[in-house]
């Protein structure tokens, strides 16, 4: 493609983007900032878009790539990826744009090594969400976007800790799935087990709730990821972190002998020391996971397999 000519399409893309996304905000947005945006942790994102999830100011930590590439982008139309350290467009990846969203399991896991891959991720990241919040949080960001989306959903410890069942969290899932049906695909990762409010060794006995829940839900997410979502990509593939963070068996995971390959938590791979507290995972695992959901997008892109 002629240079002139590339140069042009992606500053229309750029301007489609940034324009759609200040489209969506509610036609009050400037006043609602002016009451509440000296707040402590006022979300413009949240706060400034309405979605049947959720209608009121929000008070949260959102970091978000999307943000950064619109306010960052350079007189030459190129910004700097967090993730990749590189210079890109905004053109994305095979005509599609992939997304993570995630709460503190998997927010700004590239930080501690930057410069992974030269694909662009975008991620949504927002530390004690629930799925519904990162529901809403996407629509905000990506609700109106005419860009085929691929989404991969990383969180569910912070419902789990309302007591909310596996199939409640599920239900969350699929309503994600279905905001975006016909524009793009969703999927889920597996979730690892925190010692702090789960139990692996009480599975086969006497689970408490969030062991018990966890386990479904995990059960539950293998099916997901397996369901027809319209598209011909393979989010099937979409990893399963269940047994990281534990002492395992080399076998592959499957959702009737996962537990089998469980022994006992591996208190190196835990962010916090102390076992009854360990709920998030270590910066290098994270970082590993991170990669894992990169090769994810890889694959059903067309890559390496």
């Amino acid at each position: 493609m002629h240079t002139r000519h590339r140069v042009k399409m992606e500053n229309h893309i750029q301007i489609d983007e940034t324009m759609r996304y200040l489209d969506n905000k509610k036609n009050e947005y400037f006043n609602i900032r002016g009451q509440f945006g000296d707040k402590k942790r006022y979300c413009q994102i949240c706060s400034e878009h309405s979605s049947w999830l959720q209608d009121k100011p929000v008070f949260h930590t959102h970091n978000s790539t999307f943000l950064k590439k619109i306010y960052s982008v350079s007189k030459e139309d190129k910004y700097t990826c967090e993730i990749c350290q590189s210079n890109h467009t905004f053109e994305s990846e095979n005509g599609r744009v992939p997304i993570l969203l995630t709460s503190s399991t998997l927010n700004e896991w590239w930080k501690s090594y930057p410069g992974i891959d030269s694909l662009h991720l975008e991620v949504i990241g927002i530390p004690g969400a629930t799925v519904r919040e990162l529901h809403h949080a996407v629509l905000a960001e990506w609700g109106n976007s005419k860009i085929p989306v691929d989404i991969v959903i990383c969180s569910a410890y912070n419902d789990l800790l309302r007591e909310r069942s596996a199939h409640e969290i599920i239900h969350d899932y699929s309503n994600i799935r279905n905001d975006f049906l016909g524009r793009g695909t969703v999927s889920a990762t597996g979730l690892p087990f925190p010692p702090k409010f789960t139990d692996i060794s009480t599975l086969s006995e006497n689970p408490n709730f969030d062991t018990q829940e966890l386990s479904r839900l995990n059960s539950l997410i293998y099916i997901f990821n397996r369901e027809d979502c319209g598209y011909s990509l393979e989010t099937y593939r979409c990893p399963m972190f269940t047994t990281w963070g534990n002492r395992t068996r080399k076998r592959k995971w499957k959702p009737d002998t996962l537990f089998s390959t469980v022994t006992v938590p591996n208190s190196n791979q835990w962010r916090e020391k102390n076992y009854n507290n360990m709920l998030h995972l270590s910066n290098d695992v994270r970082y590993k996971m991170g990669c894992a959901i990169v090769k994810y997008f890889r694959m059903i892109y067309g890559g390496t397999k």
